[in-house]
């Protein structure tokens, strides 16, 4: 059973990072905060605000290039077979970048594209139109993803990318009191002056993100009791996310962060993995991005695809990873 529950929060992992990472910096950038005392924070806050507001609003483009690093320290205890796999996969992951792009006409309506080579032969695209959600490999055909369940459902994640206000809100609420907001000297990108803003969102509330993400999304039988200890084995790093703002436009026009977390191999055993009883060190994932925004009012038509075939769309385990405990 536990094996079961790894292999689908695996799959939905795979999926919800399609659009949650290219969408996670607006998220993440434009909502968590609390009401500062200080004016100055609560100025940033409120400039913040009304810049993703305004953006939501209307139609645009964005493309996202971030790198992710892996950090084996002080590992030991693993299978043979196990770490060397790990290590197969620190190189993979350190040698690559991520990309993506997003065609935004409306909340309800907007297309996702996402590369990562370690883990995706060809680019996923994720196209949400019509109240529905549609995905691919190949750009040709395509699944409906369904509300719950299946390889290409994006599950029940309380803030799964649907519709985005709602998910600024569902953000908002699982991290309030761990943001701090605050402007920075103002710069200029590509000869535009620009308003700086910084926010950095806490670990620990990035931990009840996971927490409560993993809570509502564990719907097979048992898995529930894994949420504790995949906490334990889970500890985020603060993340920063820097926003420019355009002083004319009062538009985004590039999200900037940095953030990771490390796992605590000691946990392993704490679901119930054997093979990883005596294991211990830390493997640590680093992950830093840069979406740049444009178009902003130009025309963006999405719609629902044509080529829809049934059946759950199948998404490749990366080799590195088929012995992991």
């Amino acid at each position: 059973m536990q094996r079961r529950y790894d292999a689908a929060m695996a799959k939905r992992t795979q999926v919800v990072g399609a659009t949650a990472l290219a969408l996670g910096l607006l998220a993440l950038a434009g909502c968590g905060s609390s009401p500062a005392r200080r004016s100055d924070k609560l100025v940033a806050a409120r400039v913040l605000s009304t810049a993703n507001r305004t953006a939501l609003s209307t139609s645009f483009t964005a493309r996202m290039k971030g790198t992710v690093r892996l950090t084996l320290s002080g590992v030991a205890g693993l299978p043979s077979q196990t770490l060397q796999r790990l290590q197969q996969l620190q190189q993979q992951l350190n040698s690559t970048s991520i990309s993506g792009s997003i065609r935004f006409q409306s909340p309800t309506e907007f297309e996702v594209t996402y590369s990562f080579p370690p883990f995706l032969s060809s680019p996923l695209e994720v196209i949400y139109a019509g109240g529905a959600k549609y995905a691919s490999l190949n750009g040709t055909q395509w699944h409906r993803l369904g509300p719950s369940g299946g390889a290409a459902s994006l599950g029940n994640m309380p803030f799964e990318v649907g519709s985005l206000p709602g998910e600024l809100r569902a953000l908002g609420t699982a991290a309030r009191g761990a943001t701090t907001i605050t402007t920075l000297p103002a710069a200029t990108i590509d000869g535009v002056a620009v308003d700086h803003v910084r926010a950095v969102v806490s670990g620990g509330g990035l931990d009840r993100i996971l927490t409560g993400g993993l809570g509502a999304g564990s719907s097979t039988a048992g898995s529930g009791s894994a949420v504790p200890a995949l906490a334990a084995l889970i500890n985020f790093q603060p993340a920063t996310v820097d926003t420019y703002i355009g002083r004319r436009t009062k538009l985004p026009l590039r999200e900037s962060a940095s953030g990771g977390a490390s796992l605590n191999l000691a946990a392993l055993s704490l679901l119930g993995s054997t093979a990883a009883a005596q294991a211990k060190g830390t493997v640590a994932l680093g992950l830093d991005f840069t979406v740049n925004f444009s178009g902003y009012g130009s025309h963006v038509s999405i719609a629902a695809p044509k080529n829809v075939v049934a059946g759950p769309l199948a998404l490749p385990s990366p080799p590195s990873l088929s012995s992991l405990p």
